[in-house]
């Protein structure tokens, strides 16, 4: 028997806030959708429903409902990388 979803709530400020980037057009792709799962969360669906609206993997909104829990709006932004940035290397 599958275990029952946790209640994931929004703050009024954090729904509102994660509407206006799902609206966005300008906003990058990836921040759309992070903010979508959060949005298609609050409103109640499973997290297997979820991803599969969203075509995402279930550990994909199990993740980025971690980062929220953890960081709140800001913790949906991508993480710094590690290494050398990549550089391009013009043919001359």
């Amino acid at each position: 028997m599958a275990r029952k979803a946790l209640e994931f709530l929004l703050s009024d400020e954090d729904r509102a806030q994660l509407q206006k980037i799902a609206r966005s057009g300008l906003m990058p792709y990836r921040s759309v959708t992070r903010a979508s799962i959060l949005l298609l969360l609050d409103s109640g669906m499973t997290p297997k429903e979820v991803s599969l609206r969203m075509n995402v993997t279930a550990p994909v909104v199990f993740k980025w409902r971690s980062r929220y829990l953890a960081r709140g709006v800001v913790g949906l932004e991508d993480l710094p990388r590690g290494g050398v940035p990549r550089t391009l290397a013009l043919a001359g």
